[in-house]
């Protein structure tokens, strides 16, 4: 009715589902039958009068016996979204969709794909010592790489660690082997220009948190070449899957791979050492909604400014893939949060670190800077101990070249009150500058941290982002649904 005072309807939201089949087709009854008596009483009769509708007591009743069942199904209806909106859902379907841990934890990591096996690629047989001992690790992984200092261990999250020790998870433990990539041997070279890097700080590092935020084996790689001087601590929340989103598997081949340099490093690190989290770039991984893919995406966890306090944490080092300008998008409201609590936060793109050639050397400062200050070291052992790994270690350089490396801490650490009269960094091609602003993502206004399903809690859920959640009746058995319920994105998004 378009009357005054009256309003047009507008539809806010379509419902489409099983449950309203009934309410469906009592619709279109109404809808037709009123259209169909609309004709009939404006059909001119043999007198050029109107004919009356007619009406039969049966029809009447079975009218009302409709509309009282068509209304008892949309209340229903009704209450089922109200009630999902009220549990912080904003996709009315989610009451049919589940957390893809939860149901893992529960009937085991390849529900729904038993019959389908992983694939390894750069597969080998030997660990990075050339032996085999990794066979015996697999089910405690979760036990030997736990922080050995107490005040890491909120942000351990070994979620994927634990997977292969479950007694559901037999066949993944049966199935898992140790991966060496070329890209695992690019990001330990690189790890070791920045552990050098560190060698030759002119101040304590026990008051930076450093951040890896690498594709899971490269991260697993990079943190093994630094495990001697920093603690690492593994923040990944999620468990493999055949069909997954995430090749979480490979993550854990990585491990596999590189555990005995991280077992020789915890024995010869210092302590107190410094925190390492160790994240995985994939986990947020933009992928189609598919009945046939299974949603192991997950949600980072770091702590928060007050928490970095108590660890006595001044600077947070960002280590992002190459080409990065930015965090990833589920780390953005928490940088900011730390930003704007005067936490000094660094990015470090890993492509910064590069081979030494001509053209960096001719953008390289000329200036000297103090020999006290910095001191290039050349880490022997480091080294050595990478022929384990069966490669010959490329020298990599912050910059491109040595006289760039030597200046990493001014770029970096400028307040520690080493001046310089002239930009030496213009035209290196070197990430500086980089702070962190307020984007418009998926996450924007969740909360702080990341989920908790598998290392003491958390503050942002999956099931209040829709990230790593499945379809049941899918993966619980032969009907079809969507996989996520977020699925179209990209991850290092705009702003």
């Amino acid at each position: 009715m378009n009357g005054p005072g009256n309003k047009d309807f507008e539809r806010l939201f379509f419902l489409d589902s099983p449950e309203l089949t009934g309410a469906r087709w009592w619709q279109q009854s109404v809808v037709e039958t009123r259209a169909a008596s609309q004709d009939w009483e404006s059909a001119p009769g043999p007198y050029d009068r109107p004919v009356q509708t007619v009406s039969t007591r049966r029809g009447a009743l079975s009218a009302i016996f409709s509309l009282g069942i068509g209304l008892l199904v949309i209340g229903k209806c009704t209450a089922s979204i109200v009630q999902d909106f009220s549990s912080g859902s904003s996709d009315p379907l989610d009451d049919a969709h589940e957390d893809a841990l939860a149901l893992q934890q529960a009937q085991g990591w390849d529900i729904g794909a038993t019959n389908q096996a992983l694939s390894f690629p750069d597969g080998v047989s030997q660990d990075a010592s050339n032996q085999s001992q990794w066979r015996n690790a697999i089910s405690t992984l979760d036990i030997e790489l736990s922080p050995a200092t107490e005040a890491y261990r909120p942000w351990y999250v070994p979620t994927l660690l634990r997977a292969p020790g479950q007694t559901l998870n037999a066949s993944l433990a049966q199935a898992l082997q140790p991966i060496h990539s070329n890209a695992m041997d690019l990001a330990y070279s690189k790890g070791l220009a920045l552990a050098e890097l560190f060698d030759a700080m002119p101040t304590s590092a026990q008051d930076t948190l450093l951040v890896i935020d690498l594709p899971g084996p490269e991260a697993v790689a990079l943190a093994a070449a630094l495990a001697w001087r920093f603690e690492p601590v593994f923040g990944l929340d999620n468990c493999p899957h055949p069909r997954g989103v995430v090749p979480a598997h490979l993550t854990l081949a990585a491990i596999l791979f590189e555990l005995p340099l991280f077992r020789d490093a915890a024995s010869a690190r210092q302590t107190p050492a410094p925190m390492m989290l160790v994240l995985d770039a994939n986990r947020l991984t933009p992928y189609t909604d598919s009945g046939n893919i299974f949603d192991n995406r997950w949600l980072a966890k770091i702590p928060s400014a007050s928490e970095l306090q108590r660890l006595g944490v001044k600077q947070l080092l960002y280590v992002a893939p190459s080409g990065a300008e930015h965090e990833l998008d589920d780390l953005n409201d928490d940088f900011v949060a730390l930003a704007n609590a005067s936490v000094d936060l660094r990015l470090l793109p890993i492509s910064d670190l590069r081979e030494e050639n001509p053209a960096d050397l001719a953008n390289a400062p000329t200036d000297t800077v103090p020999g006290e200050l910095y001191q290039p070291v050349d880490n022997q052992a480091q080294y050595a101990n990478s022929t384990w790994r069966g490669h010959q270690v490329q020298r990599y350089y912050w910059g491109g070249s040595r006289a760039m490396h030597v200046h990493f801490w001014q770029a970096y650490r400028p307040y520690l009150g080493i001046r310089m009269h002239f930009s030496p960094f213009r035209g290196s091609g070197v990430s500086i500058g980089w702070h962190p602003s307020m984007r418009s993502t998926m996450f924007s206004g969740r909360g702080f941290g990341g989920g908790g399903f598998g290392g003491g809690g958390g503050w942002r859920s999956r099931s209040s982002s829709g990230f790593g959640r499945v379809s049941h009746s899918h993966w619980g058995s032969s009907s079809s649904g969507r996989s996520g319920s977020l699925g179209r994105s990209s991850f290092f998004g705009g702003g």
